[in-house]
């Protein structure tokens, strides 16, 4: 399955934040609002589609992103420093 990049708008980081200290302390979260609503996340331009499942290991998750910002002509660039997209992503 493939989704839209996204990356979170600055309430979006805050929220992150928040939920994952709560995480981190024990409690349950549902992360779906926090990822797909307009409020807290934005979509990543260019368009890059992602890949979503479960990856063997990081090198090999590491090279679908690679793919998936080749495929959409995404310079290194513009996403080392993207705090908002790796978060996102995270």
């Amino acid at each position: 399955m493939k989704a839209r990049l996204m990356r979170f708008t600055p309430a979006g980081q805050e929220l992150a934040s928040e939920v994952l200290a709560m995480v981190r302390g024990g409690e349950r979260a549902d992360f779906r609002t926090l990822l797909t609503d307009s409020r807290y996340s934005q979509p990543f331009s260019p368009r890059v589609e992602v890949e979503i499942r479960d990856f063997q290991t990081r090198r090999e998750a590491g090279a679908s992103l690679r793919a998936s910002f080749d495929v959409a002509g995404v310079d290194d660039r513009d996403i080392i420093e993207d705090d908002a997209m790796w978060s996102w992503l995270a």
